[in-house]
Parts: C-alpha cells; sequence; structure tokens
C-alpha cells in the first residue's frame, strides 16, 4: 500500500504538470510538424479536410498551413498565454503573421487579438488586394489607437475571419506560414494591403512607402503633344543604359543560385520554390538584384537562351515570395550602395520581360523607391536629402520605362514639380539631413564661381538638367538645383 509521503509527493506533481501545461505559452509556429493542436477552425465539422499543411507555397521551411475558406469561415488560436507585460514593452512587442494570397480580390482578413476573458483587444483588417505572400506586423502598443499607445492585455487567443466580397462564393485556398504572435522587433512597413488601417500605424523610420503609396494623381492623364514627344526623346536619350558584360563566373553564381531555389510549377500552375523569410535584407536583396543583371547581361550580350529562362522564372519567383509591391524591400535612404544595386539589376532586366511581369517589377520598382511622392499635392517641408541623393534619379528612370509615352510625360511633370517643391529655399529650407536643415546651407556656402562645375559632373547630375529643361524649368530654379547637387553629391 502507497505510502501517505509519496501519495502527496505523486498528487503535488500532477498537479504541477497541470498547471505547466495550462500555462505554456504559443509564442511561435511554422507549421513544420503539422497543424497545431491549439489551432481550430470553423470552416468544416472535420478539421482535416479544410485545415492542413502543404509544400505548395512556403515562406520558409518545407510547409505552410492550408486553410481552405468560405465566406465567414475562422480560424482560432487559442491558449496562447502571452502576458500583458510583454504586449506593452515598448520593442519587442509586435506580432508578424505571414499570409498568402492566390489572386487579387477585394476579399479580406479581419484579425482579432482577444484576452482570456474571450475579450477582443484588438482588430486589424488585412485587403487580400494582392497575389504571393505579405505579412500582417503590427505592434499591439502603438499600431491599434491614433494615440499610438495602449496598455497591454493577456493574449490568449488570435482569431481570423475571412469575408467575401458582396456576391463572391465558392472556396478561397490561403496559406499561413511563421506565424509570430509576439516578440517581433522589427520595423514595421505596411503595404497596400493595410490600407484601411493606415493612420492607426506609428511611423518609427524615415521611410513611409504606403504614405507615399496612397497618393493619388490629381488631374487626368492627357495626350502628349509634339513638342512633349520631342522632349521626352532628349531624356529618354540621356537616361539610356548601356548593358555592360558580365564575367563566366557571374552568370554561374546567378544560375546556381536560382537552380537552388527549387523553383517549379504547381498542379493550379502557380509558382513554387525556396522560400524568401529574408525579404528585408539589404545584403539578400542586393545580392538577388546583381543576379538578375548577371542573368539579363548573359542574354543580351552573349545570347545565352537559359539565362533568359532562368532570369524569367526567378523574377517570378521572388516577386511571388513578397519582394513586391507592397512588400519589405523599400530601403532606408542612407543605404547609398544596395538601393542602386537593387534598382540597377531590375533596370537593365525591363526590355527582357513580357508584358506582366515588366508591369509588376515596375511596380516593385515604384514602391521600393516611394515613387507615388511626386503626386503630393501638398508638399510638407522636411525632406531628407538622402532621398534627392540616393532614389531621385530612379523615380525619372521608372517613369520613363512606362509603356505609355502619355503617363510618363505626365509622370515628368509631377516630378518636376517635385523637384521645384525640393529646392525652395525661402525663410525656412525644406529639406534635411540627419536632423539638419541643408537647402539654405547650400547656397550659402557654395561659391558662385563653382555654381556651373554642375555641368563636369557624371549622371544623375547631368541627367537632371536636362530632364529640367525639357520639361521647361524657368532658369532661377536651374541655378538653384545646380547649388543643391553639387552640395550634396
Amino acid at each position: 500500500m502507497m505510502n501517505v509521503a509519496k501519495r502527496i509527493f505523486i498528487i503535488t506533481f500532477l498537479a504541477g504538470i497541470t498547471c505547466l501545461s495550462a500555462t505554456a505559452q504559443q509564442r511561435f509556429t511554422d507549421f513544420e510538424s503539422g497543424v497545431p493542436s491549439y489551432f481550430s477552425t470553423t470552416s468544416s465539422t472535420s478539421l482535416t479536410t479544410s485545415l492542413t499543411t502543404s509544400s505548395d507555397h512556403v515562406k520558409d521551411g518545407i510547409k505552410a498551413l492550408k486553410w481552405s475558406a468560405t465566406n465567414g469561415n475562422k480560424i482560432t488560436a487559442t491558449d496562447l498565454n502571452i502576458p500583458a507585460s510583454e504586449l506593452g514593452s515598448y520593442d519587442p512587442n509586435s506580432a508578424q503573421l505571414f499570409i498568402y494570397s492566390p489572386s487579387v480580390s477585394v476579399d479580406k482578413l479581419i484579425i482579432e487579438f482577444l484576452d482570456n476573458n474571450g475579450v477582443v483587444q484588438r482588430t486589424g483588417t488585412m485587403l487580400l488586394n494582392f497575389k504571393g505572400w505579405r505579412d500582417y506586423h503590427r505592434s499591439y502598443r502603438y499600431d491599434y489607437s491614433l494615440n499610438n499607445n495602449l496598455p497591454g492585455f493577456v493574449l490568449n487567443q488570435c482569431r481570423i475571419t475571412y469575408n467575401q466580397a458582396p456576391g463572391g462564393s465558392g472556396i478561397k485556398n490561403l496559406f499561413f506560414d511563421n506565424f509570430t504572435f509576439i516578440g517581433n522587433k522589427d520595423a514595421r512597413l505596411p503595404g497596400p494591403h493595410m490600407a484601411l488601417d493606415y493612420e492607426l500605424f506609428r511611423q518609427e523610420v524615415g521611410e513611409d512607402p504606403l504614405g507615399a503609396y496612397l497618393q493619388k494623381k490629381n488631374i487626368t492623364v492627357g495626350t502628349a503633344s509634339i513638342t512633349e514627344l520631342s522632349s521626352l526623346q532628349i531624356v529618354k536619350t540621356n537616361y539610356a543604359r548601356t548593358i555592360g558584360g558580365v564575367t563566366p563566373a557571374a552568370v554561374t553564381a546567378a544560375k546556381t543560385y536560382v537552380d537552388n531555389c527549387n523553383i517549379s510549377r504547381n498542379t493550379d500552375g502557380s509558382i513554387k520554390g525556396r522560400g524568401l523569410l529574408a525579404s528585408n535584407d539589404r545584403a539578400t536583396l542586393a545580392l538577388i538584384a546583381t543576379h538578375v543583371q548577371s542573368l539579363t547581361r548573359a542574354f543580351v550580350k552573349n545570347g545565352d537562351t537559359d539565362a533568359k529562362a532562368k532570369l524569367l522564372l526567378f523574377t517570378e519567383c521572388i516577386i511571388d515570395q513578397g519582394v513586391s509591391e507592397g512588400g519589405r524591400n523599400d530601403f532606408p535612404q542612407s543605404t547609398y550602395t544596395e538601393i542602386r544595386i537593387f534598382n540597377i539589376g531590375f533596370l537593365e532586366a525591363l526590355t527582357i520581360y513580357p508584358e506582366q511581369l515588366r508591369i509588376d517589377v515596375i511596380k516593385l520598382l515604384k514602391w521600393s523607391n516611394e515613387y507615388n511622392k511626386i503626386y503630393d499635392p501638398n508638399f510638407i517641408p522636411g525632406q531628407n536629402t538622402d532621398f534627392l541623393h540616393v532614389k531621385l534619379a530612379f523615380l525619372f528612370e521608372t517613369a520613363l520605362s512606362l509603356t505609355s509615352v502619355d503617363e510618363t510625360v505626365n509622370d515628368l511633370k509631377y516630378a518636376k514639380t517635385f523637384l521645384e517643391n525640393y529646392s525652395l529655399t525661402s525663410e525656412g529650407a525644406t529639406s534635411f539631413h540627419t536632423n539638419h536643415t541643408q537647402v539654405q546651407m547650400f547656397l550659402a556656402d557654395i561659391p558662385a564661381t563653382d555654381k556651373w562645375k554642375f555641368f563636369s559632373r557624371k549622371p544623375p547630375m547631368i541627367m537632371v538638367i536636362v530632364l529640367a529643361i525639357a520639361v521647361g524649368i524657368g532658369i532661377t530654379y536651374r541655378e538653384q538645383l545646380r547649388y543643391m547637387y553639387l552640395s550634396i553629391s
């Protein structure tokens, strides 16, 4: 017969196990081991038929969660048990959930976070207006209120509801990967899929790609005049890229990189390949663009058709992985080298891409350079001269890459106004660098005898002057622009 001491020990031990089980935290899942036991869905009475793991689309590893959903269906992750102190902390207080949409739609996901009493404490909307991978990335403390500072709460549930647009029907297959419920401390860069909640995000870095993206053209694109088309040819001539050579080693490295991505097609024709989790890593993005450039040059210079085939497949795959419009590929303005490598690699490849892929890459370049800033009708003083110095020329090149000449001329006019606003030199200087106003210092510190040195400088400075002449900027403004470029080049 068991003695009393032993019986007490066993009861205490079992109680401890029960306590630990009840308070275990669920901070992260990558779905590599299957559907987590704490996930459930209302999609079907059978969990395994509507919520499974799949290798069709992955962001990392070899498996992702596949959800076959109809309108109003929900996924719920329960028993997360994340303490309030973590959600209310100052730094690693964000969730990041990677979500794959197989097609562009007007459907949306409602994502809710509930406390241990089942009360909704945070709600966000994610539009499914994209194809490929995007992230739902928000700080519990800063990104759900206009005052940008909410207290923490015990996070016990995450609930995702699929809402089809009015008139929609049928099943939509969505994929989820690398769910971090708490602990992410990367800068949040919301994309167009977060447009409905944009005003709730705290801007914590100098880059604001969604803010730029949401600027809309305030005039209708008209038909370009004969004079404008003539001027356009001048600008195009001065911006024409000369494709350089490429070494055999660089071509081999690019082809090997593409081969290692294991790119193939699913039965529905969609592309699949090795996941790219580091889609915001500067070095990775620069490496991708370097390989794009090498494959482009191998085809253009050497007639390497295998390089072309790999280029097209590789580009489609990385766009599907979220290196795209709305992705995390807007470089910090001080990232001089990587910004140039990234843009030049894709710009050189534009003439090779078929129409839809070319359109997707132009969208990628626009997003990465905050192109839509040129449409802002309400210029706000305080623009960073790093943006002017590093990204400006790529705005022009991207405009010149548009398939419609009317749209190109229209956008160059916007670029002209953007430049004029950048160079204002009234009482308050309108540009800054590392928190110091610059434009007044440019004019004050540069001797008048040096201003014509501008003409001896290499592109992009000369290109900008040609643009200025082509679109009819006045002489006073051109002189201001020379001063500015002489100072920041």
